[in-house]
């Protein structure tokens, strides 16, 4: 059984979102991206336009890479491909030396 501090914390997250990103904003990094990266990505990204285009969700096309990952609504739930591609792993890489002991196993 869950303890009492346990059950209020979840109620709280409930009521206010969990504490690692009620502060997102805090943590906000200008020019995060460098233009070589973002370049890699957009030109790696235009290569799937025509993926884009047959996954739309809410509007906006979707595809994903790496790990599949269920959530109501999702219209890209089989990944392009199971292996991260080079320029969604250089971003991968950038996140995870800026933010230690992150977990990303997928890029949608």
């Amino acid at each position: 059984a869950m303890n009492e501090s346990v059950i209020d914390r979840k109620i709280a997250e409930a009521q206010t979102g969990p504490p690692a990103l009620a502060n997102h904003v805090e943590h906000y990094c200008p020019n995060f991206i460098d233009q070589t990266t973002s370049d890699k990505l957009i030109e790696f990204l235009q290569g799937y336009d025509t993926n884009f285009n047959e996954n739309c969700e809410r509007g906006h096309g979707v595809i994903s890479f790496g790990e599949t990952y269920l959530y109501p609504g999702a219209k890209s739930v089989v990944p392009i491909s199971k292996a991260m591609p080079e320029p969604l792993l250089a971003l991968k890489s950038m996140i995870e030396k800026r933010h230690p002991g992150s977990v990303l196993n997928q890029c949608l």
